[in-house]
């Protein structure tokens, strides 16, 4: 993928050295010096999640090259079985299945046209880089939703749902059943969750840290690098905690830490929705760049109710995606900034990371500038 990873390698590593996270709290006594994940543990399996699905997203990006894409190849890729012992495929969460494959191939269908885009014609759709983006007739950018549905329906799903690691590892606590006889499975669940993050040994130290050349580790650096936000550091020392707090059986801790993760996880997904909506409010007159910011805002949405926790339930999701419209070049900054308001409505601690004004009287202005 098309990506920087030279400053965001170094802040993941800077994690080992020092470890600060969110709702720092005594550790009840317990010896909790770690401060990098360590654990005699291989997550060498997880490993191939997260390689799958950058290898599917980069196969589908040269369709944006104007390369013709082939469907039983990117099938084949999202199909195929791994190291884990399952395919992204079996991974992915029940409901996205058929959603997914079928982007796939709409996707695939779309580079066969071989044929410049525009609104209502599927294509490539030209930027003023002079770069193109692989859009269907309504400014679907098909590479962008699969991206935001390995993701959502597929990491954040295996972490977050009902059945996820960190759910079942918080239901065996509420229920009481940690304790000797369960430490090592809860250990196993909690490392494939930790390794689900997209993961990665230090040669030099032996330790795993979240790798930042990954979906999850990509986003969560980057946005230290723009706020100081330490979502990354949050969720890795949440993890490097929770771990231990298994072994010492010190469930209120490893509770705190699970809550961590998920609203640090989740309130990044809500900034992610922000970022993409501003950034098509930016691009009003660019409107392949307009789309493809819609799209990855979608698709962003649409992950949120994978955490059975979450503040914004599947019918939220559909409600609030649902004012995009269904021609992304046809939305407008009204119907963008109505959705804003949404999302800070069910998550207000977003506020502080509004990278514009919410704008109340966007309709009228748009009505005047008409006429």
């Amino acid at each position: 993928m098309r990506r920087n990873f030279a400053f965001l390698a170094i802040a993941a590593m800077s994690v080992l050295s020092s470890c600060k996270y969110d709702n720092e709290y005594p550790p009840s006594g317990e010896n909790y010096d770690n401060t990098t994940y360590n654990y005699d543990t291989d997550l060498s399996s997880f490993e191939s999640v997260n390689a799958q699905a950058l290898r599917l997203i980069e196969e589908m990006e040269k369709g944006h090259d104007g390369a013709e894409l082939s469907e039983s190849v990117l099938l084949g890729i999202y199909k195929e079985k791994l190291a884990v012992g399952a395919s992204l495929m079996e991974l992915t969460s029940p409901a996205s299945q058929d959603t997914v494959e079928f982007m796939i191939k709409r996707f695939a269908s779309i580079s066969s046209l071989q044929q410049q885009g525009e609104n209502g014609k599927p294509g490539l759709t030209s930027l003023p880089s002079g770069s193109s983006l692989l859009l269907d007739g309504n400014g679907m950018n098909y590479a962008k939703l699969v991206e935001k549905e390995l993701m959502g329906a597929v990491i954040y799903f295996n972490e977050f749902s009902e059945k996820g690691y960190l759910s079942s590892i918080r239901e065996e606590v509420n229920n009481n059943k940690l304790n000797d006889s369960t430490i090592a499975r809860n250990e196993m669940s909690w490392d494939a969750a930790f390794g689900f993050t997209g993961t990665r040994k230090s040669e030099e130290s032996s330790t795993y840290y979240i790798d930042p050349s990954y979906f999850w580790g990509n986003e969560w650096a980057k946005m230290n690098q723009v706020d100081g936000s330490n979502t990354l550091e949050n969720i890795y020392g949440h993890f490097v905690r929770g771990r231990r707090s298994i072994s010492y059986i010190n469930r209120d801790t490893l509770m705190m830490d699970i809550q961590g993760i998920s609203n640090n996880w989740e309130l990044s997904i809500a900034r992610k929705v922000e970022e993409n909506l501003s950034s098509a409010l930016d691009h009003s007159n660019q409107s392949g760049l307009r789309a493809h910011d819609l799209s990855a805002a979608l698709g962003s949405i649409r992950m949120l109710p994978h955490n059975i926790e979450s503040k914004m339930d599947s019918v939220d999701s559909r409600s609030i995606s649902g004012k995009l419209g269904e021609n992304f070049y046809e939305t407008t900054d009204w119907q963008i900034q109505e959705i804003r308001k949404d999302i800070v409505f069910k998550y207000p601690e977003l506020e502080p990371y509004l990278l514009k004004p919410i704008l109340e009287n966007v309709e009228e202005d748009q009505e005047a500038s008409s006429r």
